[in-house]
């Protein structure tokens, strides 16, 4: 767990044994008695693919389902080890990066409903959220996209243009796409803390509704 440097083929195998160590540990307990079946259950599937499409592992599961917990643990455990510092990782995701890669196996690897409950309570990119996209333009989330798999194309108010020249920008969608490429004209790169750069976002809101 503390290797500074990425694990090769034989730690990595050793790794993937954690599942079933967890579950044999648990299952060994003298207080087994008051110990639920579904905690054995959650430390054998955590790393198992929802869909059970053969993704994760133990590879050899043959559980025509997992438990509801396990699905609830295993995206919860992918979002602490992608946001957290590890020895061997040089950038630690944020809370962005993080739920837009878990959205891109919404159904697959992660439960669909489980994961669009869990991206709604962290939000990301909640209204009100001032934002950076990557034409250098500003902007304030001012409307979530309730479509799970475009929770990550929200309406936003440009409010400076490339040069960090303040504007009364407009609200842009930001699923709009080029017709020729088929691809997102715009994207939102990262956020930023809008008390840091004295931006009072709440204005924004208040103008939009005179």
């Amino acid at each position: 767990m503390n290797k500074p440097g990425k694990l090769d083929d034989n730690e990595f195998d050793i790794m993937k044994t954690h599942p079933w160590q967890g579950a044999q540990k648990l299952a060994c307990l003298t207080e087994l008695s008051i110990l639920p079946i579904t905690a054995i259950n959650v430390a054998m599937e955590h790393h198992i693919w929802a869909n059970l499409a053969g993704g994760g592992y133990p590879k050899y599961w043959k559980k025509n389902h997992t438990d509801f917990f396990s699905k609830i643990v295993k995206i919860c455990d992918f979002f602490d080890a992608v946001t957290t510092e590890r020895p061997y990782r040089k950038k630690t995701a944020t809370r962005e990066e993080a739920t837009s890669w878990m959205l891109e196996k919404i159904g697959t690897e992660f439960d669909a409903i489980l994961l669009k409950v869990f991206a709604n309570m962290i939000g990301i990119y909640p209204i009100g959220s001032l934002v950076v996209l990557d034409t250098e333009e500003w902007g304030i989330v001012m409307e979530t996209n309730p479509d799970v798999a475009l929770m990550a194309c929200p309406k936003v108010k440009i409010i400076t243009d490339k040069d960090g020249n303040k504007m009364d920008g407009r609200i842009i969608d930001m699923t709009e796409k080029d017709p020729e490429t088929d691809r997102f004209k715009k994207k939102i790169v990262k956020t930023l803390d809008p008390f840091k750069y004295d931006i009072n976002v709440s204005e924004y809101f208040l103008a939009q509704g005179t």
